[in-house]
């Protein structure tokens, strides 16, 4: 079997309107990437959006990662999205998300929709694939989840979110000097 690596694209916090709202995510390829995935091998995939706050690190011993790795991809707090097809372990497939460091009372946040929990074996809140796949609008459906559990993770971490805002540049000329 050949081994394929996806690549995603990654996610930005786009302030139109006035709130910010993640782009750029799209949950028909990730929901059409889970189908795919959840029939092949056992892995994650995720799009992670750092806060822009001074890096916090994150200690070794993660298993298959090296202490390089591990210390570069969480030098600043961040909310991971991802998702899981899974393995013996875990059969069920889910989508998951995460923050680290953990922020105090991330755990009780209100992450949506039903039946989206917290896992406090994993650290993670889940929402399984079945859920996502059987609903009346499985994008919108994915991308609440998406949303509140971000939202949980930077509220909650105090992250300066106008910081993460997009600023999208103007795509008029200027008027001409008279």
């Amino acid at each position: 079997m050949r081994n394929i690596v996806p690549t995603i694209p990654h996610a930005r916090i786009d302030s139109g309107g006035g709130s910010s709202r993640l782009s750029g995510f799209s949950p028909a390829f990730a929901r059409a990437f889970a189908a795919s995935a959840a029939r092949s091998i056992s892995f994650g995939v995720a799009s992670t959006w750092p806060s822009p706050a001074f890096p916090v690190g994150r200690p070794g011993g993660v298993p298959h990662l090296p202490d390089a790795v591990a210390r570069e991809a969480y030098a600043q707090e961040v909310s991971s999205l991802g998702f899981w097809p899974g393995n013996a372990a875990m059969p069920a497939p889910i989508f998951y998300s995460y923050a680290y460091p953990e922020p105090a009372g991330f755990a009780r946040a209100a992450v949506s929709p039903p039946p989206a929990r917290y896992d406090p074996k994993l650290h993670e809140f889940t929402l399984p694939y079945d859920a996502v796949r059987q609903a009346d609008s499985p994008d919108e459906f994915l991308l609440e989840f998406a949303q509140s559990a971000y939202d949980a993770a930077s509220t909650l971490g105090k992250w300066d979110r106008a910081a993460l805002q997009e600023q999208k540049p103007s795509l008029h000329s200027a008027p001409p000097h008279s």
